[in-house]
């Protein structure tokens, strides 16, 4: 049998670790911890994690969004990493809303999401490894993730009866008073990324491993932090019933570069 040839594509890999929140009801908010490895409910359940490990937890069996690796333990590919991007995301805006007899409670948070999006990136670190061979240390705040949603907008906005703490919303109406945002790290272009000097060999059936880090101040913070719900309204025909809509945050990270895959048409060997 002639030799198959191997072509180039570009290609990346993506893996991500979702931070789900409490769920849609905050009278019983979820706790428990999702069975996908890795993945968390709170920012405090993040903290307690040792280390974040991408690459070699997750397999495209979470979703294509999430992951899309064929397999979590080994590249069924060889692969040239070129850039490097880390992203952290999360809805902007939060409220944390505790259940309260005839009607719940509501504080706004508008400050823990953007902790976590911008300041924690400072002290995280993260390390690459091809096998057992060390191949970058950094820190996250200086690999953009030179991808996804950038910037902000309006989204599901009420009005409230001012002046009047924790105040049930009255009839709802779009407008700047409760402005969402969604943001991420860095501007989406895929130059706005870590470039390695040289590129990075990843053999077929190599170990991939990427590590996230948080200092212990860090884990502090995250302790603290609050994802919340937000509201949304859905329309009745007396009145309108208000529903909830979990808050979600994670952090991607993504190498971009070349894969080698047998040529289209080929046999398998």
């Amino acid at each position: 049998m002639e030799n198959q040839v191997r072509v180039k594509e570009t290609w990346e890999l993506n893996d991500t670790i979702r931070i789900l929140g409490p769920g849609n009801t905050p009278a019983t908010p979820i706790t428990a911890l999702p069975q996908t490895p890795g993945w968390v409910r709170t920012f405090a359940q993040l903290a307690d994690q040792n280390q974040l490990n991408f690459f070699d937890q997750r397999n495209r069996s979470v979703g294509l969004m999430w992951c899309n690796l064929d397999a979590r333990d080994s590249l069924p590919y060889g692969f040239k990493a070129l850039k490097i991007g880390v992203r952290f995301t999360a809805a902007t805006m939060s409220q944390l809303i505790t259940a309260g007899e005839g009607g719940f409670g509501l504080k706004w948070d508008d400050v823990s999401c953007q902790i976590f999006v911008v300041d924690l990136l400072r002290e995280c670190s993260l390390s690459l490894n091809v096998s057992q061979d060390e191949k970058l240390k950094s820190v996250c705040h200086l690999l953009p993730s030179g991808k996804g949603i950038y910037g902000d907008g309006y989204g599901s906005g009420q009005s409230y009866k001012a002046g009047i703490a924790g105040e049930v919303p009255i009839d709802p109406i779009v407008g700047p008073i409760t402005h969402y945002d969604s943001m991420t790290n860095g501007v989406p272009s895929l130059g706005n990324q870590f470039d390695w000097p040289i590129e990075i060999d990843i053999p077929k059936g190599c170990n991939l491993n990427v590590t996230l880090n948080f200092t212990e101040h860090a884990k502090a913070v995250l302790r603290v932090l609050n994802l919340g719900w937000r509201n949304a309204w859905i329309p009745g025909l007396v009145g309108d019933t208000r529903t909830y809509i979990g808050n979600e945050a994670a952090i991607n990270v993504c190498l971009s570069g070349y894969r080698y895959v047998q040529q289209r048409g080929e046999l398998s060997r």
